[in-house]
């Protein structure tokens, strides 16, 4: 993906540095917290729709073969088999639920590798304010960075449409758990993305309006990959 930055920090990050006392924001109403151990493995949870029976066909679009596995007494939300072609392969998953005007994501997942990007890690994604499988605002994280991205009618495998907001150094490897999730304000456009529970960057994405009503979705680019944790908190 080609894209223009569109803002500069210190340290080598891209995007502005939200406010000190983010940390500190109200934890807001839940939404949505994700708990799969009751269901039967091999299974998916109701309330995640794949994108395309929402009448979306492009040939890069593949079911991905999500289902529900057990990690001991815990169920995780995976994307069992790798696909390497073509090079970005997408495939999501859709929440089915209703957002707010301004909410929370919290996220945790790890990517198990198999893809053809970024040293085979692919990317750990999730489209924290989604219209179609090619128009959102995502909070993305490769082997070496996290990332926010807005695409706007943008296919993947070409720079078309592609806006890099922030960047930030997170070095990952195959295998290894992340935390971590977005804030997003459909009233300013802005979104923050988190690591952990700590606000790392800040950008406004044109993208992002009160009048488009956007969802959430979940995502792997060819690679396999586990969800453990997804949480949606109403923010006021």
């Amino acid at each position: 993906m080609f894209a223009c930055i569109l803002m500069l920090i210190a340290c080598g990050q891209q995007g502005s540095l939200p406010p000190p006392d983010a940390g500190a924001r109200d934890e807001g109403r839940l939404l949505y917290r994700s708990d799969w151990a009751k269901l039967p493995a091999g299974t998916e949870p109701a309330e995640w729709r794949d994108v395309r029976f929402d009448g979306f066909d492009f040939p890069w679009l593949y079911g991905g073969g999500w289902c529900l596995a057990r990690m001991g007494a815990q169920a995780i939300y995976q994307v069992p088999d790798a696909l390497s072609e073509p090079s970005e392969p997408l495939t999501f998953r859709r929440y089915q639920g209703a957002l707010s005007a301004r909410y929370r994501v919290r996220l945790e997942g790890r990517s198990q590798g198999g893809a053809a990007r970024f040293g085979g890690y692919g990317e750990l994604a999730a489209q924290v304010y989604y219209l179609s499988p090619t128009s959102y605002v995502e909070v993305l994280q490769t082997d070496r960075h996290l990332m926010l991205w807005q695409a706007v009618d943008a296919p993947p495998m070409q720079g078309k449409g592609w806006t890099l907001l922030a960047q930030v150094d997170n070095p990952v490897r195959i295998g290894e758990w992340v935390r971590f999730g977005a804030e997003v304000d459909t009233r300013t456009g802005q979104v923050t993305a988190y690591l952990g529970d700590r606000p790392v960057a800040t950008a406004s994405a044109p993208l992002v309006s009160r009048d488009r009503p956007g969802g959430l979705t979940l995502r792997a680019t060819g690679n396999r990959e586990d969800w453990r944790t997804v949480e949606i908190r109403a923010l006021p």
